[in-house]
């Protein structure tokens, strides 16, 4: 496929290697950037774990791609439904975030309503160090930890492995808040639905991920 660059005077903003391959950010949005200079010294407060069946027409768009290889797939691994997880924290004076990765990452003040099929766990935060008393555990230190920790891979996404449930885990993992029970709540094997589809779809799925 043809490469283009695209040069910007913003350095966050994605720079795209072809058709359909994916727009890879170094940085926050100028709008989380924003977001996280107001909010992000506050403390956390709770956090829950949210996951919502992906937009029907997502999936309809990708098995038409994947020559319907992606639904039998699904189906065959016992998949009735394919989730997108975030995090919802609350921080000081009540304020909510969602905290997500779709094809970048995104952290608002919006938050998602519940889709019918979807489902909420909360995060235990007692049985970890990081804890509400703790007057370091705001969300900028929750996001810079597992960014140090992940490197150029925290913002890099991929719809099969670098994808929103797999952010969800580091962020909890990297700040000692995982547990076996919320392991199981997030986690699907998206990398076994690419082996079952098409060589292409790795790609495309990273090019179309924001129609959901």
């Amino acid at each position: 496929f043809p490469v283009t660059i695209w040069k910007t005077k913003d350095s966050s903003a994605p720079q795209r290697g072809g058709l359909i391959g994916p727009a890879i950010r170094r940085d926050y949005s100028p709008q989380v950037r924003a977001l996280l200079s107001k909010v992000g010294d506050m403390r956390i407060t709770s956090i829950i774990v949210q996951r919502v069946p992906i937009d029907n027409t997502l999936k309809t768009v990708i098995n038409a791609i994947s020559l319907g290889t992606y639904q039998k797939t699904a189906s065959r691994m016992g998949y009735d439904k394919v989730f997108h997880l975030s995090l919802i924290l609350t921080l000081d004076n009540k304020i909510r975030v969602v905290v997500e990765k779709n094809e970048v990452i995104n952290i608002s003040t919006s938050i998602p309503p519940m889709k019918k099929g979807g489902a909420q766990m909360a995060v235990p935060l007692t049985n970890s160090s990081t804890t509400t008393d703790n007057d370091a555990f705001t969300l900028n230190n929750f996001l810079d930890s597992t960014q140090s920790k992940l490197g150029s891979k925290y913002f890099l996404y991929g719809a099969f492995k670098s994808n929103c449930q797999m952010f969800v885990i580091a962020l909890l993992k990297v700040n000692g808040l995982l547990t076996p029970d919320l392991e199981t709540f997030i986690l699907q094997d998206a990398g076994k639905l690419l082996e079952g589809m098409p060589w292409y779809m790795k790609d495309v799925t990273r090019g179309i991920t924001n129609i959901g």
